[in-house]
């Protein structure tokens, strides 16, 4: 997260044209675009995480600061939620509509992603950021319950859109030289772990590592080039279904080329929603 200081003599009156936080003797401070006021920062590195995005938001995808709003209470049932939505980013100025609701932590904070959930779902917005300033961000997509999934369920999306994209504009092929390392693997792990429990008794470890064998396989076999695209992945709007028997493909044709690691007539087991939820945190890495 890279940002712009500069030493004033007093607190910014005005908004600058990019980030920047201002240092006033021992004091930081910065200017608010969506609240239109100065707020001192010392001690509060989440907010210039906000803030940072706040920027990032106009200039690297487009939206006006009169399209967002800050502190958004999210009424969740018949009660407001405990904590407010940090940033959210609508549709229009009117503001009727969100688009996408941002959760922001302060760097090497990992929590967050289930207060995001909680928004989307209480609000039936679509799609989520969640970051702490250092890639890789998370984006999430809502995909909405249907008559033999009562619950809502989640995908990563490579990015969100700008402000003159579609969802699908988005929903293209990762390519080798968009895939960034994990710096938490265990975070991931935990992630696909309390899915997984939450809708299937399968052995975590044992299918999780199948995947990422099978991930392996892709990258040795297909990613020959920075443009090569990916076959582990599920598309936004992919039938899960569909990205299971691609998977498992792969996952077969690895047990070939790797004899030994797993017994030829293994399978996946997961079901199609928890490997596609399952895929969709992986794929990035």
């Amino acid at each position: 997260m890279e940002f712009s200081k500069s030493k004033a003599t007093e607190r910014p009156k005005e908004a600058p044209a990019h980030f920047t936080v201002y240092e006033v003797g021992t004091d930081e401070y910065i200017y608010c675009p969506v609240r239109n006021r100065a707020y001192k920062v010392n001690g509060k590195p989440e907010e210039i995480v906000r803030q940072w995005w706040l920027y990032r938001l106009k200039e690297q995808y487009g939206y006006p600061f009169d399209q967002m709003s800050v502190e958004v209470p999210v009424k969740v049932g018949h009660a407001e939620a405990k904590k407010a939505a940090d940033v959210v980013v609508y549709t229009n100025a009117t503001k009727n509509q969100a688009r996408i609701f941002v959760e922001v932590k302060k760097q090497n904070r990992k929590d967050g992603l289930d207060q995001l959930r909680v928004y989307m779902n209480a609000t039936g917005c679509r799609i989520g950021l969640w970051s702490n300033g250092d890639p890789p961000h998370v984006y999430l997509l809502r995909m909405e319950p249907t008559a033999s999934q009562e619950e809502a369920t989640w995908r990563e999306l490579r990015d969100i859109p700008k402000k003159s994209q579609e969802l699908a504009d988005v929903d293209t092929p990762i390519l080798r030289g968009e895939l960034t390392p994990v710096k938490d693997f265990l975070s991931v792990m935990r992630e696909c772990e309390n899915y997984i429990k939450a809708h299937q008794g399968e052995s975590v470890f044992q299918e999780v590592f199948k995947l990422i064998f099978a991930k392996l396989y892709d990258e040795r076999k297909n990613l020959k080039n920075d443009n090569s695209p990916a076959v582990f992945r599920v598309g936004a709007f992919e039938n899960a279904a569909d990205a299971k028997r691609r998977i498992q493909k792969l996952f077969s044709d690895a047990k070939k080329n790797w004899k030994g690691v797993f017994e030829d007539a293994e399978e996946l087991l997961l079901s199609d929603d928890s490997l596609a939820f399952c895929v969709s945190a992986l794929q990035k890495a």
